[in-house]
């Protein structure tokens, strides 16, 4: 078709499916716009082609989308290259070809389109009536139907025929095989009509005859009732809406067959994982033992991979033994042992999004759906070159894999770049892909709409397959990646809180590290985490040859209880960053430990983004005090920069030589000057450092100020990552809490050793006159510079 209105052309990719030519599309995933200047559709790429008129080869650059009325249009571009000239007085092209003019008959094409709404019963045929424009008199045209993929979304069958044209109407025969009610939209086109050649005899096809009905197995119908009950699933919560609800039904049925599970799909891609071993020879292995239940266990998984595909029978000589791995509900899980292969192959550094980088780009959004790939990586090619080193041994026999087996060294970042290459093309506007969770947010219901049917067309053509049980459509709030999200806010998962508060008292080195880990991925939430976790710490990080020397005691016990207590006691919910307001980060440093707040005030109220913490490593704890107050400083905005950006970010601080620090006024500390030099990109974001006394600096202060007994104990502490990005309000009890001595000097009590106990030596102070003389005059308010009275104890400064 001949398009003067459109400045490019265009060709659909079914049609490049059905020339076999995928491979010669040069990709480059966007959306054009129609001359209508409202409908989009997805642009895949463009590919270079041969067209032949009237035996004449022309070359033209067509752009790749998903569905035309037409499945070639040759607009401007190509008119433009070859002088094409219109001749509408003659019906005819001319196209100048070297030195003669090529004239080309005029064969416009009519478009069926539906004269009204049409609603077909389940498991029936309907008679429909259909309009062509341009075809007034009773002739016999030759009908094209629309694509077969466009007739599989809308859950129809039409066929290519004969057809009678009586006063610009045609009445075809519509097939809904399914059992459910399929609705088209008036004016919906069905397909084409064309004159017919005078040499061609026929007769028609359709005429208003009833016919017999489509016969529909079992299975089938089965298969039909279950995606109904998949899409009410998926929609339910819509229900007190329902123009929300009919648009996310008409939408779910238009792409059904996303959420078909009965059978296994690999998706179209020209990325396929690679497992790159150099030119190291084969490895492999002797099958691992296993009993006759065993085995029979281990076989019935292979035959149910060898029905659907996933794996062959293999004459590979490398080979990797399975594990048996037996689940809380008493199943097993079949696992192959690739420690060797992955021992031999070149890593993959391809980049993988974090948790916290992700859930930040989703502040300010209402509407979100979560979609999951049903065993992702089964949906994911594998290099025919390579397929052989995925063979796996047992007792019985020698399998490999067609597709992506788990456990690979590469599988994640193979996934993440073949993800990326086909959906990741909105990744800043209103997609995120992590492996095999797409997560797709939008500011209004009607964004959301039109986001949703992009993002399904594209995988509905590279065949990928969701796992509707894990999916969630058009929500409010949803559950990504073990956080609640809503418009304003992140809170942690309750089931994941839950499962911390249900944890027992660790007995082993593995069950605290377990511990620590999962209460670990919410410590963002908490505020002095890392001194509240200090004993637990002080026993989970330990050294190869010490970790035999485990012990859990009354120390251990009391941090992983306050731990608890804090995640039920306390509103664990931190606000996003608003997106103008500007930053600001409260830290400080003690002897032990560095922490940091940050916070925006929006309308007078503290919104509170980030708690972060940490203890000082053993050479950090050697700082002097500046160095320790700028390590947080620095170390704070290093760790947030994902939140700050390159936004201004004012500091506070409780000491006050570091005010005029990021002015590079020398300090006399070579380590801040090169933590200066080292930071320079992020030096110029801070407007301020304003001093506040350490009473006024309750928020940060209480972040590095540890409750522990610890003079006696070095905490060989390695730095946590931080998590994710969240909600919360912070307690102001911690304010009462004042900065311990830099120096440790001796106590002068008369009986006092080194290892005392904090009580011992509390008692020995109280045993004391001259002490107990100070403790009045501090508890009269005359207070002494050097000394300072906390709790129950009198410390010197």
């Amino acid at each position: 078709m001949i398009d003067t209105g459109a400045t490019s052309s265009l060709i659909t990719m079914s049609t490049i499916i059905k020339l076999n030519c995928q491979d010669q599309i040069h990709r480059q995933i966007g959306e054009i716009t129609l001359g209508d200047s409202r409908t989009k559709i997805t642009q895949h790429g463009w590919i270079c082609l041969n067209l032949k008129i009237n035996n004449v080869n022309y070359q033209i650059r067509a752009i790749v989308v998903d569905c035309l009325t037409n499945n070639f249009i040759l607009g401007m571009d190509f008119l433009r290259k070859y002088k094409v000239e219109i001749k509408i007085s003659q019906q005819c092209l001319v196209i100048r070809y070297e030195h003669q003019y090529l004239y080309v008959k005029f064969e416009r094409p009519n478009s069926a389109r539906l004269s009204q709404q049409c609603t077909s019963l389940p498991r029936c045929k309907a008679v429909v009536n259909t309009v062509i424009s341009g075809i007034s008199n009773e002739k016999k045209m030759y009908l094209n139907v629309i694509d077969q993929r466009i007739q599989q979304d809308k859950r129809i069958r039409i066929c290519d025929g004969l057809v009678n044209v009586k006063d610009n109407n045609i009445q075809l025969i519509i097939d809904n095989p399914t059992k459910t009610m399929v609705t088209l939209p008036k004016s919906m086109v069905v397909g084409t009509a064309d004159h017919l050649p005078t040499d061609v005899y026929c007769s028609t096809l359709f005429s208003n005859i009833e016919t017999e009905g489509t016969y529909v197995t079992r299975e089938e119908e089965k298969q039909s009732m279950d995606l109904d009950k998949i899409i009410l699933t998926l929609t339910q919560h819509l229900g007190n809406n329902q123009l929300h609800y009919q648009q996310v039904i008409n939408l779910l049925k238009n792409h059904i067959i996303l959420f078909d599970t009965s059978q296994t799909r690999t998706i179209k891609t020209d990325i396929h994982h690679v497992i790159n071993t150099g030119n190291h020879s084969p490895v492999n292995a002797k099958p691992y033992f296993k009993t006759i239940e065993q085995r029979k266990n281990i076989q019935q998984e292979i035959d149910k991979m060898l029905k659907a595909g996933i794996i062959i029978p293999s004459h590979s000589p490398w080979s990797s033994p399975v594990v048996l791995l037996k689940k809380p509900n008493g199943e097993f899980r079949f696992i192959i042992d690739y420690r060797k292969l992955n021992s031999i192959t070149t890593k993959d550094c391809y980049p993988q999004p974090t948790v916290e980088e992700l859930i930040n780009r989703l502040g300010g959004h209402q509407w979100f759906t979560k979609l999951d790939l049903k065993i992702g990586y089964y949906q994911i090619p594998i290099h025919p070159a390579d397929k052989s080193k995925t063979a796996f041994i047992t007792q019985d026999g020698l399998y490999q894999f067609q597709v992506l087996p788990m456990g690979l060294m590469n599988a994640p970042p193979s996934f993440q770049r073949i993800m990326n290459n086909i959906i990741g093309y909105n990744r800043w506007d209103y997609i995120l892909v992590y492996l095999d969770d797409i997560l797709v947010f939008s500011n209004s219901f009607d964004d959301h709409m039109k986001h949703l049917q992009q993002l399904f067309n594209v995988l509905n053509i590279h065949q990928f397959t969701l796992n509707p049980t894990k999916c969630s459509i058009a929500q409010q709030s949803i559950e990504f990646l073990s956080h609640t999200i809503t418009k304003d806010s992140i809170v942690p998962l309750k089931q994941r809180i839950q499962a911390i508060l249900d944890m027992p008292q660790p007995s082993s080195l593995s069950q605290a590290n377990k511990f620590i880990g999962k209460i670990g991925w919410y410590r963002k939430f908490i505020p002095n985490f890392a001194q509240i976790a200090a004993p637990i710490h002080k026993v989970t990080n330990k050294i190869k040859e010490k970790k035999k020397e485990f012990y859990w005691s009354e120390e251990q016990i009391q941090a992983a209880n306050k731990l608890k207590q804090v995640l039920t006691e306390e509103p664990l919910v931190l606000k996003y960053p608003h997106p103008t307001a500007s930053f600001i980060l409260s830290t400080d440093a003690s002897e032990y430990a560095i922490g940091g707040t940050l916070k925006q005030i929006i309308d007078g109220q503290t919104h509170y983004n980030y708690f972060l913490s940490r203890l000082l490593t053993t050479t950090e704890r050697n700082y002097s005090t500046i160095d320790r107050e700028a390590l947080a400083i620095f170390w704070c905005m290093e760790k947030l920069q994902q939140y700050l950006g390159g936004r201004d970010v004012t500091i506070i601080s409780d000491h006050k030589p570091l005010q005029q620090f990021h002015k590079k006024i020398k300090l006399n500390s070579k380590r801040i000057e090169h933590w200066l030099i080292k930071h320079q990109e992020i030096i110029p974001q801070i407007t301020a450092v304003i001093y506040r006394k350490g009473r006024h600096h309750g928020d940060a202060d209480g972040m590095s100020r540890p409750d522990i007994d610890d003079h006696r104990n070095e905490l060989n502490v390695t730095t946590r990552s931080m998590t994710k990005i969240n909600q919360h309000q912070l307690p102001n009890n911690d304010n009462a809490k004042s900065k311990s001595s830099n120096d440790d000097k001796e106590l002068t009590s008369k009986n006092m050793t080194f290892n005392f106990s904090l009580e011992r030596i509390s008692q020995e102070q109280k045993n004391d006159p001259e002490i107990l003389r100070i403790r009045q005059q501090l508890l009269q308010k005359k207070f002494d510079k050097k000394i300072m009275l906390l709790k129950t104890m009198c410390y010197t400064k």
